[in-house]
C-alpha cells in the first residue's frame, strides 16, 4: 500500500522504524552465542510473531488516525445564514458565545470562534473587548 499523503506516510516509516526496533530486540535477545534448544527457537517465533502483530495494530491505527484527520481538517464547516445572539455575562468570551452554536460538537470549535470574530455584526462589539450585557451574534448552526 502506497502512502496518500505526508501523514500516511510518517505512520508508514514510524511502523517500519518500530518493526526495526523490535526485530532487533528479538535478535540480541537470543544471540548469546549458545546452542538453541527448540523451545527457544518456539519462544523467539513465537515472540517476533507477537510483536509484528502489535507493531501492525499500531500502524493500523495511526494511519487510520491520520485518514480522520485529513477528512476533518480537509471538510470546511458549512454556517447557517440563519443567526441569534447571545448576552454575554462576566468573564465570557467569544468561546462561551460559540459553545451555544447548535452542531459545534460537529466541527473544530476554534472554527466556530473564528467566523463569529469575521462576522460584520459583531466588529463594533469586538472592538474594545466583551462587557457583560452585550450582544453577540452567531451562527444558528454549523455543520460538516
Amino acid at each position: 500500500m502506497e502512502p496518500k499523503n505526508k501523514t500516511d506516510k510518517q505512520a508508514v516509516e514510524a511502523g517500519q522504524r518500530l518493526i526495526g526496533i523490535f526485530s532487533d530486540a528479538s535478535d540480541e535477545h537470543y544471540s548469546n552465542g549458545h546452542t538453541r534448544t527448540p523451545e527457544a527457537q518456539v519462544d523467539k517465533s513465537r515472540d517476533v510473531f507477537l510483536k509484528r502483530i502489535g507493531v501492525g495494530v499500531l500502524l493500523a491505527f495511526a494511519l487510520a488516525g491520520g485518514v480522520a484527520v485529513e477528512s476533518y481538517a480537509s471538510r470546511p464547516p458549512e454556517f447557517s445564514a440563519s443567526t441569534t445572539t447571545y448576552r454575554v455575562e462576566d468573564g465570557d468570551g467569544i468561546g462561551a458565545a460559540a459553545s451555544h452554536v447548535e452542531g459545534i460538537d460537529q466541527v473544530d470549535p476554534r472554527d466556530v470562534v473564528e467566523y463569529i470574530k469575521e462576522m460584520p455584526q459583531n466588529s463594533d462589539t469586538l472592538k474594545d473587548g466583551l462587557q457583560p450585557g452585550e450582544t453577540l451574534v452567531t451562527p444558528e448552526s454549523v455543520s460538516r
